[in-house]
């Protein structure tokens, strides 16, 4: 299956899940998600009825479902040997495929995040859920940094800085930041009898 293709299937699988829904907002709201994160990880937790009595010890490759954060989301099942280790933990499931005369999409598990309600889990969960970017910065970014680290500070404006080549230096003024949503951002003075050109 090819993502386009993928796509479509998993958005009219989708669209058939969220009519049976009874909440009215969240057709759209899905079909935004999908559309954006389709075949993204989303956190959640395994669902404990979908295991027997037997399989909470078996070690064996078993059917379980994986229960999303997100109500907009159905049930994920997933095909583990891990079952038992992953009651009563977070996470991280990503959606593989959702054939059209199943009620579920298939998935996969990524990775644990820890045990529910933990601290580390929890934090990582909720960072997750709304996409708030919190890996450490790769060694690329890093080699870009002043070699000074912590020590450096803004070196005085003269013609021949190039630190200073093209710049402004707009520290005695008090300014704050707006950021429209997909608009570039503005620096406006807090005081509105000074002109700023727009960067």
């Amino acid at each position: 299956m090819t993502r386009q293709n993928g796509s479509l299937e998993m958005s009219c699988r989708l669209a058939r899940w969220s009519e049976s829904s009874r909440e009215t907002g969240e057709r759209e709201l899905l079909h935004s998600r999908i559309r954006t994160q389709l075949m993204a990880s989303y956190v959640c937790h395994l669902d404990r009825s979908s295991l027997s009595a037997a399989a909470l010890t078996s070690l064996s490759q078993q059917t379980v479902f994986a229960t999303p954060l997100s109500r907009t989301l159905p049930r994920i099942r997933l095909r583990t040997r891990q079952a038992p280790t992953l009651i009563d933990q977070k996470i991280l499931v990503t959606i593989d495929s959702w054939s059209p005369n199943s009620r579920y999409p298939d998935g996969h598990f990524v990775r644990a995040l820890g045990k529910v309600e933990s601290k580390e889990a929890e934090q990582e969960s909720l960072l997750l859920e709304y996409e708030v970017p919190y890996r450490p910065f790769g060694k690329a970014i890093l080699n870009c940094l002043p070699k000074e680290g912590d020590s450096w500070v803004v070196p005085p404006k003269s013609a021949d800085s190039l630190e200073w080549r093209d710049r402004e230096d707009l520290r005695d003024l008090l300014i704050c930041s707006i950021d429209p949503p997909g608009k570039s951002w503005h620096l406006l003075p807090a005081s509105a009898d000074i002109r700023l050109p727009r960067y």
